[in-house]
């Protein structure tokens, strides 16, 4: 049995028919900034319940909207041109990386992608993703035959993005990043997807490669 909480009145017992499990979960620690958790319990608060329909496709800047102050979101530490500087609704490319991942390892087609311009401290290279309204978006399509429910919470520090679904029976998938190149002011990285069923490997994909600008410590 699943037990959804905090269901939308959008959703009935009808649209839900057919989820049975959970396709993949993916939880990452938030730090302690205040006025950065304060946006991203706002932007976690606009995705969860969300259902996708089989086919239909999936976009953060749609779902989450603009962050402006008038909608709530603070100032808090952004990247910009690979420079970390106030921006009001930072944090939210945090709730975009953990999405991702949790999107990946349920198997579902990633459409559009955007890891940061410098490493996060939150996730490995080539893992994480960030956004900027009207720019740089988190797209994914519900590849599955069955409707798709995403939960989201954020508890304390802790910030999880849970896809229920229909689980293939025996399948694994697996995220895998590469580094490609390490060099004086950059790093260059693909990350692949490897999905098993009874350990037989059916589909290897990349699912991005990325160049981060880097700086090694002296």
């Amino acid at each position: 049995m699943v037990t959804l909480e905090k269901t939308p009145p959008a959703l009935s017992v009808e649209k839900l028919k057919g989820i049975k499990g959970i396709l993949a979960r993916f939880t990452t620690k938030t730090s302690a900034v205040a006025k950065r958790n304060h946006n991203i319990s706002i932007a976690t608060e606009s995705i969860d319940g969300t259902l996708l329909s089989p086919g239909e496709t999936f976009s953060l800047n749609e779902v989450v909207g603009k962050r402006t102050q008038a909608r709530g979101y603070r100032t808090a530490m952004v990247f910009v041109a690979a420079e970390t500087v106030p921006g009001v609704g930072g944090g939210v490319s945090q709730v975009t990386g953990t999405l991702f991942n949790a999107a990946a390892l349920a198997g579902l087609r990633i459409d559009a992608v955007n890891p940061h311009s410098r490493p996060v401290s939150y996730l490995p290279l080539g893992r994480d993703a960030t956004v900027a309204y009207g720019d740089k978006d988190l797209k994914f399509t519900n590849t599955t035959r069955g409707p798709v429910y995403i939960g989201y919470s954020f508890i304390g520090q802790t910030l999880q993005a849970t896809l229920w679904g229909a689980p293939p029976p025996g399948r694994t998938v697996t995220l895998t990043p590469r580094v490609v190149h390490l060099g004086p002011g950059r790093i260059d990285v693909e990350l692949y997807r490897t999905i098993k069923v009874g350990g037989k490997v059916i589909q290897k994909e990349r699912l991005l490669r990325h160049q981060y600008r880097w700086t090694p410590k002296s």
